[in-house]
């Protein structure tokens, strides 16, 4: 499964049951609409109703695959 790409955190995997989607298809869908990584971690707050609620850095830390910082 996608999950196995690599460890993702306790975090991503509540946002990714959260938003109904794995969180970085989400990440990846709101770049390709031209978002900024600030925008996105916004955004990600919101659509979460606030219990994701991470800085611009950890989200462009997951989508890089850098996980140890998130």
């Amino acid at each position: 499964g996608w999950s196995m790409v690599y460890p993702m955190t306790p975090t991503m995997a509540l946002a990714s049951v959260l938003l109904g989607k794995p969180v970085l298809v989400w990440i990846s869908d709101q770049r390709a609409e031209g978002l900024t990584w600030r925008t996105v971690a916004q955004r990600l707050a919101a659509e979460t109703d606030g219990r994701i609620d991470v800085t611009p850095q950890t989200v462009l830390n997951w989508a890089a695959g850098n996980t140890d910082t998130a």
